[in-house]
């Protein structure tokens, strides 16, 4: 399990580093990554150790993944559960 899992993270992390993903791709990447980190304490090791938390950050700085638009919806606001994710990425 653990090896998938950080498969899983790898694959995810790839997307974000990818130049030509587009946003959309991106969005569900972090959306991955935001519910591998809130379920076990490896993914977050393995998250970090793949450069996921740089990039991201960098994600929240450009606003989304396509660069514009409003980084705060991917901040939960206080109280809010960690899966409850962006309202259009929700399940």
């Amino acid at each position: 399990i653990l090896l998938a899992m950080s498969a899983d993270v790898q694959t995810h992390v790839a997307v974000l580093k990818n130049q030509n993903a587009d946003a959309a791709a991106k969005e569900h990447a972090a959306w991955a990554l935001w519910n591998l980190a809130a379920s076990d304490a490896a993914a977050r090791v393995a998250i970090a150790k793949a450069g996921g938390i740089e990039l991201l950050v960098e994600l929240l700085r450009s606003g989304s993944a396509g660069g514009t638009g409003d980084g705060s919806r991917w901040v939960a606001p206080a109280g809010a559960a960690a899966t409850s994710g962006p309202p259009d990425l929700a399940p």
